[in-house]
């Protein structure tokens, strides 16, 4: 499968057509066109047995795939994802209608963003990412004329999902755009734009406000039509994965921009009830709602009732949201127990392991992002002997989680000069990421009576 996906992708400018392997439909790939307005190829899914009786909306969801060093690797992982994850094709499957993926490289190294259309991207005058709002509607536009030679006849205007960054570029594509947008279901970005120009005295720069909408686009915002899209907005009550810390997300004028707002003494959790109470206010067509023990991750079932509701447009209308009180959080992560090499009780999985591993039992499967953020201290004597363990691995053996460190030749052997010694093992957040002016909670919190040794 693999060998073919790689060969897929270097046909794509003289293939349209795909096939689709996990999902029940097929994909449709055209490749970037200048003259009309788009520097990027995409892709279009077409549910089976879609219904081309009437006219659908296209779903617009912008292509995730984080940051990577080729057009060719993400042109193949935006199509693995169509192709292999439910959580995005199962959206268009429910509601029976084509959806619009780009293959828009966001580049390693830089803050410059196109997935989530940061203020980076918003100014870029690079052509490959000028207006990478205006060149989704092209493509939109195209995309209309290509399934039009299909016999799929579509409406003018979109719907749009979003998860995270994808979820920001679709909340910033629908306050430009608002008359292109028949409804959007936004998660996981705890900063949604407020449609003022200024609050408190503070000028609300995009992509927090509308304060110089204008004077980038040479349009201003159009609040009234805004006012009239339904949008759902939501977010985890444990969502800590937070772009505010990122220098890659975020400029620091918008940072400082966002605490002004905020408050410099909040949590992404908390910034996102204040956001939250102002959209109540001054939104009325949009559903706001914090998932109790979510984190970040989307809960499809409610994308699908709120845009099935609203695939006409019209007016908002409230949906009951799922209920998630009763599901285990994901954070904190509680670690009981530390194990040295062989000593973890490893019952299905111990061919993945070094005989040097350090292992820690923990509570609950972190998110992905916590992995990501967080950095162990092995401690000996109260001191720090080695610095900046990236938790390597997490792993679920027999219904147990673990969490999985590998250590070098040099810190083995340090830790072995140390005879008859004990270590304990201190988690804390990447120090590029720890800011004074921002509260962010300990997610992993180990007993500093917990210790492992080394033979």
């Amino acid at each position: 499968m693999k060998k073919f996906l790689v060969f897929v992708i270097f046909i794509l400018s003289v293939s349209p057509l795909l096939f689709a392997k996990g999902a029940k439909g097929e994909i449709l790939t055209f490749p970037k066109n200048s003259k009309a307005g788009f520097e990027w190829g995409y892709a279009i899914y077409l549910p089976k047995d879609l219904d081309t009786s009437k006219k659908l909306p296209i779903l617009f969801t912008m292509n995730n795939s984080g940051a990577v060093n080729t057009i060719e690797e993400m042109e193949k992982r935006t199509i693995d994802e169509i192709e292999n994850n439910r959580v995005v094709f199962e959206i268009p499957d429910a509601l029976n209608v084509p959806m619009l993926m780009p293959f828009v490289l966001r580049k390693k190294g830089g803050n410059l963003d196109p997935h989530n259309f940061n203020r980076v991207a918003f100014l870029s005058q690079d052509p490959k990412y000028k207006r990478m709002d205006l060149q989704v509607l092209a493509m939109i536009k195209d995309a209309r004329k290509q399934l039009k030679k299909r016999g799929i006849k579509t409406h003018k205007k979109i719907l749009i999902a979003g998860y995270s960054a994808a979820g920001s570029f679709g909340e910033h594509l629908t306050f430009l755009h608002p008359d292109k947008v028949l409804a959007a279901v936004i998660g996981g970005t705890h900063y949604p734009p407020f449609p003022l120009e200024e609050k408190d005295g503070i000028a609300l720069l995009f992509p927090v406000g509308a304060y110089d909408v204008k004077q980038v686009t040479g349009k201003p915002f159009n609040k009234k039509k805004w006012l009239k899209v339904p949008i759902l907005n939501t977010n985890g009550a444990v969502d800590y994965n937070d772009p505010l810390p990122y220098d890659d997300l975020m400029l620091p004028e918008e940072k400082k921009l966002i605490l002004d707002v905020y408050g410099y003494d909040t949590t992404a959790v908390e910034r996102w009830e204040i956001a939250r109470n102002i959209l109540k206010e001054i939104a009325p067509n949009v559903q706001t709602h914090t998932y109790p023990n979510i984190e970040h991750r989307d809960v499809r079932e409610d994308i699908i009732t709120f845009l099935k509701i609203h695939k006409n447009g019209g007016p908002l209308k409230p949906i009951k949201l799922t209920d998630t009180s009763d599901r285990t959080p994901p954070v904190p992560i509680y670690i009981s127990a530390l194990y040295y090499g062989q000593e973890a009780p490893i019952k299905n999985d111990r061919e993945y392991l070094e005989d040097n591993d350090l292992i820690l039992k923990a509570s609950v499967r972190p998110p992905f992002w916590v992995k990501k953020t967080y950095l162990l201290d092995i401690i000996y004597k109260k001191e720090a002997i080695i610095k900046d363990k990236e938790i390597f691995g997490v792993f679920n053996d027999s219904g147990q989680i673990y969490l999985q460190v590998n250590f070098s030749k040099e810190e083995v052997k340090l830790l072995k000069s140390k005879k008859n010694a004990r270590f304990n093992v201190k988690a804390r957040l990447d120090p590029e990421l720890t800011d004074p002016r921002w509260k962010v909670p300990q997610l992993i919190i180990i007993p500093e009576n917990l210790t492992f040794s080394v033979k």
